[in-house]
């Protein structure tokens, strides 16, 4: 019966464009796959999550297919198992007309192997061979589920009319089968070539646009929910030579935009060989790009950018200088805020104008407090405001020396400095402007040690809930410097050969959990930051609560006109721990289905 369902994904999965359809197998398992089709960069974005016969989800499978003259590129695909909550990936890459196979299981890479079954064909394949009525064609299909190829043979056997929920509808009729089983389907398509139903092996799909009733409930919480920045939890990226080290661990991670920047980035060319490093952390990674160009360098800001574009031709994001309000410090650079102003005017103008569609972060400057005071950003935002797109500060409001209860104190002050940054965009009617912090942590050096210093847990816990912050202010992202060998500063240092996560690397993997949208709170616990977001496929809510003080806390979660409410209590409901991170899955019910918990 396994392979039975197998087989039943591939043959519907592909026949989906755009639109959803839902599989019923005899056995009570169902199958929901839905398929957008970006013809603009053809791009397949695949969604099939299978249930059981209480339609509780237990696989979710994200895919990618990237292709060219009806052959698949590359894949990259992503399993949830909804029953351990672990997760794996795969990447294929079509070399010399195979692929090599490239998996991973949580943030650990295997190594790679050679997939030699043939070609896959594009998704688009059969769509247009279908609308045109082709006699017989061959199709090889990739199964998300097993991850192998399977080909099957199309044989036109004529037009009918079918009539489903919403009418009657023309359409055009194939027999499928796999060469030399005894296997076959009879599918009916409507005239784009789309399925509108078929029928293999006692099973029975169905395009819900035709068949709306056949859908089953996946979402029944009815939540306020708001967005969550698709490049929320970015971080950066500085050690060129390390960047094999980290791909199972970005990929696995939260972390969807890599920032290539700092004070080294401002003043010293990028070779040949560090840009092939950052390709590959974000060609295996898929992490968003985001590139700083120099301002002390010789060449303009178009010539570096047209550089970067060789290797990395649909970069959209970058920044311009780095920290300019102290480069008498940190550069020994003798910069007015007048010279600044000019020559950024001058070369990102003329950037603008030669590529319009990129976009502009900017200015970079790092402030640590009372940011609607400071006489840079209010004098940039005066002369250039008109010439970026998302503001960009770094924040970084401690040396490394502050103490544990300094450090937590904090946790209340980063939102008065989002709101602070706010007015002063008002004051430059600027309100509109996205808001980035591009640079942060709980110390700017990479040398000092102490109670809150970026190794310990109590950063973490400061991180979290900054994370959380973030999102509740609507940030457009929001980037930890940095990812590795940074010192005390970074994610992740390599000690005696072998890599070394910090707490703070830990709660990016928590973060990972978190959808594009969370879900409006009532928050009454003291001391007590959370987020939640639904998973709408899965018909559960994921989690994370941070307690930030240092005595245990029962809670409970609540349903309240369509938001959640959380409330401490005596004796009952979810111990957090004192000083913990805390994810969670919850059922329908608000009941808890996993929790994982990060302590000191």
């Amino acid at each position: 019966m396994k392979n039975c369902v197998i087989l039943l994904i591939v043959l519907f999965s592909s026949l989906a464009f755009g639109l959803s359809t839902i599989t019923y197998n005899p056995s009570g398992i169902k199958t929901i796959t839905e398929t957008i089709w970006v013809g603009e960069n053809k791009t397949a974005v695949n969604k099939t999550t299978i249930y059981n016969k209480n339609n509780k989800a237990l696989i979710h499978i994200k895919t990618k297919q990237y292709t060219k003259d009806d052959v698949v590129k590359r894949i990259s695909l992503q399993r949830e198992n909804l029953l351990d909550f672990t997760s794996e990936y795969e990447e294929y890459l079509l070399v010399d007309n195979s692929y090599i196979l490239q998996k991973q299981k949580g943030s650990v890479i295997i190594p790679a192997e050679k997939y030699e079954l043939g070609l896959i064909h594009s998704p688009e394949k059969p769509k247009r061979m279908i609308s045109e009525k082709a006699e017989q064609f061959s199709y090889n299909e990739f199964d998300v589920l097993s991850g192998q190829l399977i080909r099957w043979e199309y044989e036109y056997i004529g037009d009918s009319l079918l009539e489903t929920e919403t009418g009657s509808v023309p359409c055009i009729n194939y027999r499928v089968k796999m060469p030399g089983q005894k296997l076959e389907a009879i599918l009916s398509f409507d005239k784009k070539g789309e399925i509108v139903k078929g029928d293999f092996m006692g099973s029975t799909t169905y395009n819900t646009k035709y068949y709306p009733s056949k859908d089953i409930e996946r979402d029944s919480h009815v939540f306020e929910t708001k967005p969550v920045s698709q490049f929320m939890f970015g971080n950066n990226y500085w050690k060129e030579e390390s960047a094999e080290l980290l791909m199972g661990y970005v990929k696995a991670s939260a972390i969807n935009m890599m920032r290539w920047g700092g004070i080294y980035r401002d003043h010293t060319p990028r070779t040949r060989n560090d840009i092939n490093n950052f390709k590959k952390l974000i060609d295996y990674t898929h992490a968003e790009p985001f590139i700083q160009l120099e301002y002390f360098s010789e060449k303009s800001a178009v010539e570096q950018f047209e550089e970067l574009i060789v290797s990395f031709p649909e970069l959209k994001y970058v920044s311009y200088s780095n920290e300019a309000n102290i480069y008498p410090t940190i550069l020994n650079k003798n910069v007015s805020i007048s010279e600044f102003n000019e020559k950024y005017r001058e070369e990102v103008t003329a950037l603008k104008e030669k590529y319009p569609g990129i976009v502009i972060i900017g200015p970079d400057f790092t402030i640590s407090s009372y940011p609607q005071y400071d006489g840079w950003l209010d004098s940039f935002l005066k002369e250039n405001g008109d010439l970026i797109d998302i503001l960009s500060l770094h924040y970084y409001p401690f040396d490394g020396s502050q103490s544990k209860e300094r450090t937590l104190q904090n946790i209340e002050d980063f939102k008065k400095y989002i709101i602070q940054v706010k007015e002063l965009l008002k004051k430059h009617d600027m309100e509109d402007i996205p808001v980035a912090i591009t640079e942060t942590n709980t110390s700017y050096d990479f040398t000092i040690e102490g109670p809150g210093d970026p190794t310990t847990f109590v950063s973490a816990i400061w991180l979290a809930c900054s994370y959380i912050t973030a999102i509740e202010e609507n940030l457009w992202s929001f980037q930890h410097w940095c990812l590795i060998n940074d010192g005390t500063l970074s994610l992740i240092n390599v000690d005696n050969g072998l890599l070394n996560h910090r707490p703070t690397a830990e709660l990016l993997m928590f973060f990972s959990e978190i959808e594009d949208n969370y879900i409006s709170l009532i928050n009454n616990a003291e001391k007590i930051k959370a987020v939640f977001s639904k998973k709408a496929f899965a018909d559960m809510i994921s989690g994370i609560i941070v307690n930030y003080g240092i005595t245990d806390v029962n809670v409970k979660l609540v349903e309240s006109n369509n938001k959640l409410v959380l409330s401490e209590t005596q004796n009952e409901g979810i111990l957090i721990p004192g000083m913990s991170i805390n994810l969670f899955y919850f059922n329908k019910e608000l009941k808890v289905v996993h929790q994982e918990t990060l302590t000191n």
